[in-house]
């Protein structure tokens, strides 16, 4: 698996329980799930606990073929009650990245269209500007070397890409939807040279420069994503 599609993943959130995960070393991740399932069922595990203690587990399992059964009571508590958004969110996540590595694309977008319609209603992510879930997909495109599928995405979002250099200058656009556009352009456009579109994929430079002009002459409203976007 390529960078691109693993640093969007860190940034999306999964470098917060990557340390809770790694921070436990006794017996197998499925032992440990077998063993929090057991002191569920035994009532001695409230439904958040018992949740947050499957979020410190599940990163380990994404290789797991049968992951989606191992998730059914995780699955069955987050859908029970209308406030418990965040753990709907991860679930779809586990699935997406489960995807991605049995080399299921189309579920992988699938299940990240979920999450993004879940991080979206509890504010994780802003309602406006190009959802993460299209910039998840050119990710996975990216990865996959599916330059065509990848140019076409980027051919229905130009249309809004255009218009963020002016919506930078007038301040009119936040960072977060700044940095999933550049994102996606920086994308597209080694996508364009690739096939042999050198004219388009200039044109996408081009593109690219305005934002970051624009950047630069905000630099206290943007400089933490483009430092994010940059490393």
């Amino acid at each position: 698996m390529r960078l691109q599609l693993w640093f969007v993943l860190f940034l999306f959130g999964f470098s917060s329980i990557w340390h809770a995960t790694y921070a436990q070393s006794e017996g197998s991740p499925q032992k440990r799930l077998a063993g929090v399932q057991s002191r569920y069922q035994a009532g001695r595990l409230i439904d958040t606990v018992y949740l947050h203690e499957v979020d410190s587990i599940a990163p380990q399992l994404l290789n797991d073929d049968s992951l989606a059964q191992k998730l059914s009571t995780y699955r069955q508590i987050a859908f029970s009650n209308k406030g418990l958004g965040k753990y709907r969110m991860w679930y779809y996540r586990y699935l997406a990245i489960f995807s991605v590595n049995k080399n299921k694309y189309g579920s992988a977008i699938y299940y990240w269209e979920k999450n993004n319609e879940e991080a979206t209603r509890i504010g994780v992510f802003e309602k406006e500007g190009i959802p993460h879930s299209d910039l998840f997909a050119v990710a996975v495109y990216e990865n996959n070397k599916d330059y065509s599928r990848l140019i076409s995405k980027y051919n229905t979002l130009l249309p809004q890409l255009i218009k963020i250099p002016a919506a930078i200058s007038s301040g009119k656009v936040s960072g977060e939807q700044v940095f999933v556009a550049l994102s996606i352009l920086n994308s597209a456009v080694a996508a364009l040279f690739k096939t042999g579109s050198a004219a388009r994929g200039n044109e996408g430079i081009r593109l690219y420069e305005k934002m970051m002009e624009g950047i630069k002459q905000q630099p206290a409203k943007y400089k933490q994503r483009c430092r994010n976007k940059q490393q």
